[in-house]
């Protein structure tokens, strides 16, 4: 093997092993951002929700759908709900577009259950965020064709 040759083979490997890190980088297993899962943004957002946390619940909006609903970004928790049980399935779309279906019991009456679709997005600077609204249509037409994982839910 001449000069050039082994050049050009360490070149590749040396990309190669770049390409891997980036990759594991992106789609690694866990997807944490700033100290946030997207799965823990479905659940965070959710419990706001029965919270009546306004400041978590804008947090937690993707930016154009803050102004969009009337939250009081300094309102805290009005109580201490929380959701203990349900099943998550995630549909990836893309590194940066995850789908979920969530249905859980519903905290303040255990006896009824919900089920919602979510899209959660990365956006840049600030990490996973939610959009406020998902309706049926739009989730099906959206995950077609994509396999849904199974996530096990840890409020």
């Amino acid at each position: 093997m001449s000069l050039n040759q082994k050049i050009y083979w360490g070149m590749g490997g040396f990309a190669l092993v770049v390409l891997l890190v980036i990759g594991i980088m992106i789609f690694g297993s866990d997807q944490e951002i700033n100290g946030m899962t997207p799965e823990d943004v479905v659940i965070k957002y959710e419990n706001a929700l029965y919270q009546e946390d306004e400041k978590t619940m804008y947090e937690l909006l993707i930016p154009e759908d803050r102004n969009a609903v009337d939250l009081d970004p300094s309102q805290g928790p009005k109580n201490s709900l929380q959701i203990v049980e349900g099943g998550l399935r995630k549909y990836q779309k893309d590194p940066s577009t995850i789908y979920y279906e969530f249905e859980y019991q519903k905290p303040n009456d255990p006896k009824r259950t919900i089920k919602d679709w979510i899209k959660v997005v990365h956006v840049p600077e600030e990490g996973w965020k939610r959009a406020y609204t998902l309706d049926f249509s739009e989730f099906e037409r959206e995950t077609q064709g994509i396999e849904p994982e199974e996530i096990e839910v840890k409020p």
